[in-house]
Order: structure tokens, then sequence, then C-alpha cells
């Protein structure tokens, strides 16, 4: 996923490496196995001195932040918006409901269409949180077709924002081709979320995005 963007159109993240501020917005495939402290903890290792904070809640589409439908979701939406009304950012990492540019891609890209201009009010930049198929072994389901279609849509919007973007389903999609004998997923039953090594993978996208460095060693 580090080469991805080879041949494409990319707009790089400008890396700041003096004390960044990262705040991560998204749900469970944020959170599961804790990847902000993993990015957090990889600039550590690499002497970046970064603040990692995150708004996830789980199931949470970027629809769901953006425009609540009820008083649970109106508070979710007002502590987002507290975090970026209120407070300093240099990136602002957006990951949408797992398969969202499929179900919501219309109001997905109204979500995105909002966040962004007060994204850069905050001082940040947008980066985008590229999700990853789900596993699920029934018939008519095409883990390709599926990765294809979300890919497509978080690569446009990331053309359309001129905003950098992590591939993380795209690493998965290259797991799945180059080592079919690793897992990423979380368990049997469970094959949305990752395991540890996914999550570790995902984190490595952010990382790589964020500081344009390879996160080999």
């Amino acid at each position: 996923a580090y080469d991805f963007f080879s041949g494409r159109v990319y707009y790089p993240a400008r890396a700041v490496t003096n004390h960044p501020r990262i705040l991560m917005v998204g749900n469970s495939l944020t959170y599961t196995n804790n990847i902000p402290g993993l990015v957090q903890a990889m600039c550590v290792s690499s002497g970046i001195d970064a603040t990692v904070e995150s708004v996830t809640v789980g199931g949470h589409s970027l629809t769901q932040y953006m425009f609540p439908s009820n008083d649970w979701e109106k508070s979710i939406h007002q502590r987002l918006m507290s975090k970026l009304q209120n407070e300093k950012w240099d990136y602002v990492i957006l990951q949408g409901m797992r398969e969202e540019p499929l179900w919501k891609e219309t109001t997905m890209r109204q979500a995105i269409g909002t966040l962004y201009p007060l994204i850069q009010n905050s001082g940040a930049q947008m980066v985008l949180y590229m999700t990853w198929a789900a596993d699920f072994r029934t018939a008519g389901y095409d883990m390709d077709q599926v990765q294809a279609k979300v890919s497509d849509v978080y690569c446009s919007l990331a053309r359309q924002y001129s905003c950098a973007l992590a591939p993380s389903g795209i690493a998965f999609a290259r797991e799945r081709k180059f080592y079919p004998d690793y897992d990423l997923y979380a368990s049997q039953s469970d094959r949305v979320h990752p395991n540890l090594s996914g999550s570790y993978l995902s984190a490595c996208c952010i990382y790589a995005t964020l500081f344009e460095k390879n996160p080999e060693n």
C-alpha cells in the first residue's frame, strides 16, 4: 500500500513533525486494538512527539456524525464540533462506516464536504482513511468488487478535495493476494474488525501517509 499511488494523481500530506496534533474520527475500525495509540507509538519510535486523539463511536458513519437524526447522535455531533471549533489540529483523519461508500455515497460525500471547511478552519489537513471490505463467505458477496467500489469513492474524494488518503483497504487487499496464509481479521466469527496485525497494518498506512516515511522497521 505504500506504493499504491505510484503513477496515480496523489496529494501527499504536508509532513508536520514538530509536535503534530492528530484527530481521528471514525468507529470501531479505528478504535479496535487502539489504532490511534499504535499511530502515536510509531511517531514516538521515530522521534516525532505526536498527540493523537479520537472521536469514535461503534457503527457510526460520517453521515451520522454530520447529519444526526436523534438526540444521541446530536450529542456526538456536538462533541466532534467542539473538537474542531475549539482546538487546533495538524491532521484530521476521517474514516467512514465500513461500506458507507456503497450504501450512503451521496450523504457521505455531503458529510465530507461539510467537514472540509471546518477542518481547514481548525488549521488542519484533512486525511481520508480508506476502509477494507469485510470477509463475508456468503453467496453473491465479492470482496474484490466491494473493495474496488470503496477504493474508487475514497480516491474520488481525495482528488476532489486535494487531500491525502491512507489506503488501508488497499493494504488489506494486497495482503489477501500476496500473503493468503496470513489473516488480518479478528476471528473466524468476526470477519469485519481487524486483529492486531490488521490494526498494525492500518496504522502503518496512516503513519506513512502523514509523514511520507516508509513504516518498515
